[in-house]
């Protein structure tokens, strides 16, 4: 059995003669040269496991032989041994890589015991290095991004995270993590890695927004750890999986549960709307008679509160079908908890079920996706009225907050939720609802929905009291402050002279409207569409323009690039309105130059709101 080959370096041929036979008497199979030129022959031509060399030679010395094993034959150990023994010696061997130092005479035992501890070394760093190899395969090869970093700054990054970074490794490595990390999770993340820095072992599951080399948004679950036996110690490991598919599937299945409980209500809400539409086109049809001055205004009172009434309708489906992507923003639950009665009034038409609120006096604010937790209390205030229905009953629905959580109960007078059906309540695809009446999703994503804010969703129940009750976190003191900077005071101006507003709308009953509007403070122009504006604005210069967004010819959009392109001095004096914002290329264009805009129909007050601001602003330049 061959232990090993040995390359024997020394000058005395006693000494190489000696060695070789009691090495290749113990299994080895041993090679001699008499000079450092010799030896390095031999080194070019074949390998050695280990080289076993007198430090003193005529034609130079062992620091030859390790200088050129150390470049050319890393995997090669070399065992100095000499004659002259000093400190001195021994500490230049070691500092020129000697794997070992023994100091002639010496007994066999002790060379044979360090060439035995030098292939065992060898034999351990090509096991290191072999499962560094498969590491850095498994690493490289696995479908999730892999960074480690060290204060702050990536140390590697695999093919993957590249790829989900849209740059190369190179463009990674040596930049600050948080230049990859949206601004709004930047201080999060901060926070989770000096959490592992003070707590060795620590694990955490995270998910965040990244943006790629080229500013995209990416949300990722991240997982972040201590690195444990990695080249880089006191780093972290981030893993990164890109989650923009499985958030792209959620949203879609959201929606389509809201659009599913829409369908169940859609013949009361037409039921509801021609109510609205009734008393609007009678009196509209009286107006056209000579009537008498009190008939005459109760007769407009009457259009005007029915109007309202098919405006908040509209108003609510709009609002529960948008399309627009989910984003937390601070909003009151008692506003909520309205508009979510509204929109399931339209069924109770013709029952005895009544909805009781009971809302907390001081307004209770979160940061959340309004229209998703509207979603929540519409589902379950729906399911609470096919539970009663068609016998009468009440529904009591409650807002309570405290100094952590905002909570909002919904209990209803119905027969109850045995156990055993409580306990599947929020599983997907479970219902208790007849064959084609209902999907089964509405309560799992519910449930989804409130623990995607950090909160919680229960239900309790006994005969005839049944109560849902959600937990969201209230709103704190750094994210009030953050919102309150980003709301702007009105101010309302008296202007020297009067403005010039140009007021862009196909729809001619909407642009006269606003032309008689303005007519007292403003000098108002019109354009039909955005082809005449852009003629007018040739003509004559305005302070402000209000401008349709779908038009014939030249739509808003089509006129806000050519104005950025022929009238760069009105790409921030105008207003948009708009009867939907729920189509991609709308909100696409909205997302991009962070315009004003009023959705149709809109208050007098919050279009002169709007038009004070930006006037204001535009004094504050002139100024």
């Amino acid at each position: 059995m061959n232990l090993g080959s040995i390359l024997i370096i020394d000058d005395e041929k006693q000494m190489r003669e000696t060695l070789k036979m009691l090495l290749d008497y113990s299994g080895f199979t041993t090679t001699t040269s008499k000079s450092v030129e010799e030896g390095l022959r031999e080194l070019k031509e074949n390998f050695f496991d280990v080289v076993v060399t007198d430090f003193y030679l005529p034609d130079g010395s062992g620091t030859d032989i390790m200088k050129y094993c150390r470049e050319f034959c890393p995997k090669t150990r070399v065992i100095v041994m000499t004659g002259h023994a000093s400190v001195e010696n021994a500490v230049e061997a070691l500092r020129h890589g000697a794997f070992d130092y023994v100091i002639k005479p010496f007994e066999f035992d002790l060379l044979y015991h360090s060439l035995q501890r030098a292939l065992e070394h060898i034999t351990m760093m090509d096991e290191i290095a072999l499962a560094k190899e498969r590491y850095r395969a498994l690493i490289e090869d696995m479908n999730e991004g892999y960074l480690i970093i060290k204060d702050g700054v990536i140390h590697y990054a695999n093919q993957k995270m590249a790829s989900i970074l849209n740059c190369s490794v190179k463009e990674l490595i040596k930049r600050p993590v948080l230049d990859f990390v949206d601004f709004t999770y930047q201080q999060e993340l901060e926070g989770k890695i000096q959490n592992l820095s003070k707590n060795p072992g620590a694990f955490f599951v995270e998910e965040i927004v990244l943006r790629d080399c080229k500013g995209n948004t990416v949300p990722v679950e991240l997982r972040l750890a201590n690195t444990l036996g990695e080249h880089i110690s006191n780093g972290v490991i981030l893993i990164c999986r890109d989650i923009t598919e499985r958030d792209v599937l959620w949203n879609r299945l959201i929606r389509a549960e809201r659009l599913a409980t829409l369908g169940e209500m859609i013949a009361s809400i037409a039921h509801e709307l021609n109510n609205k539409l009734t008393p609007i086109v009678g009196y509209a049809e009286l107006l056209s008679s000579d009537l008498p001055k009190d008939q005459l205004e109760r007769a407009i009172e009457s259009i005007k509160n029915a109007s309202n009434g098919a405006k908040r309708i509209v108003n609510s489906l709009l609002l529960f079908s948008r399309r627009e992507k989910p984003s937390k923003i601070k909003c009151n639950v008692n506003k909520i908890i309205e508009h979510s009665c509204d929109l399931v009034s339209t069924c109770l038409s013709g029952t005895k079920i009544k909805i009781i609120k009971k809302l907390d006096l001081n307004d209770p604010y979160i940061m959340a996706d309004p229209h998703q937790i509207e979603q929540v209390i519409t589902n379950i205030l729906k399911n609470a009225i096919d539970v009663l229905c068609p016998s009468k009953g009440q529904i009591i629905i409650e807002s309570l907050s405290n100094s952590e959580n905002v909570s909002i109960k919904i209990t209803d007078n119905g027969p109850g939720i045995p156990p055993e059906i409580r306990k599947k309540i929020f599983d997907p695809f479970f219902t208790t609802k007849a064959k084609r009446n209902g999907t089964g999703l509405g309560l799992s994503i519910c449930h989804g929905i409130i623990k995607e804010h950090g909160g919680d969703i229960h239900v309790e129940s006994e005969p005839h009291k049944t109560s849902f009750l959600i937990k969201v976190p209230k709103i704190t003191e750094k994210q009030l402050s953050s919102t309150n900077n980003q709301t702007q005071n009105v101010f309302h101006l008296n202007f020297a002279q009067k403005p010039k507003v140009l007021v862009v709308d196909d729809e001619l009953e909407v642009s006269q409207l606003l032309l008689e509007i303005f007519s007292k403070n403003f000098d108002a122009i019109r354009a039909s569409n955005g082809l005449e504006a852009l003629k007018r604005l040739s003509e004559e210069s305005v302070d402000i323009i209000i401008s349709d967004l779908k038009m014939p010819e030249l739509s808003g959009i089509e006129l806000y690039e050519r104005l950025l392109k022929e009238f760069p001095q009105y790409k921030d004096r105008i207003i948009f309105t708009t009867g939907l914002v729920s189509d991609s290329e709308t909100i696409n264009f909205f997302k991009k130059y962070q315009l004003p805009y009023l959705k149709k129909p809109f208050k007098m007050k919050e279009l002169f709101s709007v038009v004070n601001s930006i006037l204001e602003e535009r004094q504050a330049q002139i100024a």
